[in-house]
């Protein structure tokens, strides 16, 4: 028996298998019967929530945010082919949830400091041990900004 484990260290693999996640996702809340009212809060909350959970774990909000994106990408492909509509839709949103997952783990770096009385600086300025980093300054691993913990 093996002892080795397999873990996705991978941007473009981590992004994608998010991305199947929250396009089945989607395709269940827009089929439920309430669909009316859990649509628009699926699509606004959880890329927040997204964002939140990732930075408050360590992890890096850009993956989820090219997650989610890439799911809005292949609806507007699934509209486009077979319905011949909602392509400019599609297009913002993809957009758009860049925004909500950043601002998710915008809030939850806010936070964080906010408890810990950490000085106050740009959500966007790399902190060690503080969340995700942003920018080019972000690490070479995938998945969290502290490498120890890519297993």
């Amino acid at each position: 028996m093996s002892t080795h484990h397999h873990s996705l260290h991978s941007p473009v693999a981590v992004a994608a298998v998010g991305a199947l996640a929250v396009t089945a996702a989607s395709a269940v809340v827009e089929v439920s019967p309430g669909q009316d009212v859990t649509f628009p809060l699926f699509m606004l909350g959880a890329p927040v929530a997204t964002g939140a959970v990732l930075a408050a774990r360590g992890l890096r909000w850009q993956l989820g945010a090219a997650a989610w994106s890439l799911a809005a990408l292949a609806w507007l492909v699934l509209d486009w082919a077979i319905n011949h509509e909602d392509v400019a839709f599609h297009a913002v949103v993809a957009v758009m949830f860049i925004g909500l997952v950043a601002l998710g783990a915008a809030l939850t770096g806010a936070g964080r400091r906010l408890r810990t009385g950490g000085g106050r600086t740009s959500v966007f300025t790399p902190q060690k041990g503080a969340g995700p980093t942003f920018g080019a300054d972000a690490g070479s691993s995938a998945l969290t900004t502290d490498p120890s913990r890519n297993g």
